[in-house]
């Protein structure tokens, strides 16, 4: 699979948000009741430090986002905070790399890539009546145009990710390519570990 660079850019803490919080908290920052609080006004509930805090580590239903850098998390809490200076450059990535990052802060917590990882603890908490299915198999199950369909309109327990753009979930897509197949592997390994024994 040929992957294409993507120049730096400049990117503000709103757009930072947008791709890694906003899928429970909002476009808006509205909060999505009972489950995902509102983050308008958060500068009256909490502190800067607090809230950088809460998203490296998480808290309750809150996944950590520990995969961001501090001047992401920055830019976003600038952000919370109305501040003007919440730009940052973003580095080369690839549509996979963005596809990865959208992956880890938006679904994560409660899908797992494989069969072989251990149940997310959103899953076991939100989910009780079906498990969300791992990642690894999406690509096979699904063509390009269904999954998007379901990002677009969510499914069953599943919120919506409407506000993804056409790039957002072409990485997305991209990325949960690179996934296909693990699951087969792993679980070929285990059952021929199973038949020597």
């Amino acid at each position: 699979m040929v992957t294409i660079a993507v120049k730096d850019t400049l990117v503000t803490g709103q757009e930072l948000f947008r791709i890694n919080c906003a899928g429970c908290h909002g476009i808006n920052k509205e909060g999505k009741l009972p489950t995902f609080p509102p983050l308008v006004n958060i500068q009256q509930r909490l502190s800067k430090e607090q809230i950088h805090y809460q998203i490296k580590n998480g808290k309750g239903l809150m996944p950590s986002l520990g995969h961001l850098s501090d001047a992401k998390i920055n830019a976003i809490t600038a952000y919370l905070f109305n501040e003007p200076q919440q730009q940052i450059t973003i580095k080369n990535f690839t549509p996979v790399e963005l596809g990865r990052n959208l992956v880890t802060s938006n679904c994560i917590s409660c899908h797992r890539l494989t069969v072989n990882d251990p149940v997310p603890a959103n899953a076991k908490a939100m989910c009780s009546m079906m498990k969300p299915a791992p990642f690894s198999e999406t690509t096979k199950r699904f063509t390009k145009v269904e999954f998007q369909n379901i990002l677009l309109m969510g499914s069953c327990y599943m919120p919506s990710f409407d506000f993804l753009t056409a790039a957002d979930k072409d990485a997305v897509w991209a990325y949960l390519k690179t996934l296909e197949g693990k699951n087969e592997l792993q679980v070929k390994k285990k059952s021929k570990m199973c038949s020597m024994m």
